[in-house]
């Protein structure tokens, strides 16, 4: 059976989406190197070289070179560059927040769809919408923080699940990207009845919640960031131990 387009039906001519857009090239003189982990902390895969051409086939040309190309030009590259060079100084608009988080839950569903031997976690209708009409779907957070290293990438996706004391099933798929001096972290979650939740403690000093809600007059960068990679991987680990409220 023919594997689909990620936000749309088509079947026929899917092409290579750029893990890492195409646009960053530039951000980043010379040498890069970009690492992909999984729940674990196991390497799927890392890739060193002068230029991004790291791509996955889960989207169609249609999409790729249509709305996708639009959002990135229109929203991902004007609201974040500035934040991957890591020489701007800014408060965080509503409307920047919400460039990002396009790019943020285009990325989370790319990486999820790359798990071949996993049904989605973002049901059909969710990625359909998307888009049509760029809605991120309610039951997605995200957060941002600062990353120190240069010239890297780093990508970790996990799936969790449990259940609450009151018998609610929990489900999350959380998606950790960096690039440049920029990380973000996105959040879904799936669940029978409601059931308030949040991460294990630390990182609460350095992960500014940006989506749904920003809180206004949110300054870039952070006052502390991640300072290694290591530091990148215990931020993308945080939802392991969940706080049920």
């Amino acid at each position: 059976m023919s594997r689909e387009c990620a936000f749309c039906p088509s079947t026929a001519d899917l092409t290579g989406e750029h893990l890492w857009s195409h646009w960053m090239d530039d951000l980043f003189p010379g040498k890069k190197r970009f690492t992909s982990k999984n729940e674990k902390g196991e390497i799927i895969k890392q890739w060193e070289d002068a230029s991004l051409s790291w791509k996955a086939k889960v989207v169609c040309r249609r999409c790729n070179n249509g709305w996708m190309s639009d959002m990135e030009s229109k929203h991902a590259k004007p609201a974040m560059t500035g934040l991957i060079r890591g020489n701007e100084e800014a408060t965080i608009t509503k409307s920047h927040a919400r460039s990002i988080a396009l790019f943020g839950f285009k990325t989370a569903v790319i990486f999820d769809h790359m798990q071949r031997g996993r049904v989605p976690f973002f049901p059909q209708r969710a990625r359909y919408r998307f888009r049509q009409c760029l809605a991120i779907p309610f039951n997605v957070s995200m957060w941002l923080a600062g990353f120190l290293p240069i010239g890297k990438g780093e990508v970790h996706t996990s799936y969790h699940d449990g259940t609450s004391e009151s018998g609610n099933r929990l489900e999350l798929y959380v998606c950790t990207y960096a690039v440049g001096h920029l990380a973000f972290q996105v959040v879904a979650a799936r669940q029978t009845g409601l059931t308030l939740f949040s991460p294990g403690d630390g990182f609460e000093h350095l992960a500014i919640p940006f989506w749904p809600r920003l809180q206004l007059g949110t300054p870039w960068p952070p006052k502390d960031v991640l300072r290694t990679v290591a530091d990148f991987d215990k931020f993308s680990r945080r939802w392991e131990t969940i706080i049920i409220r």
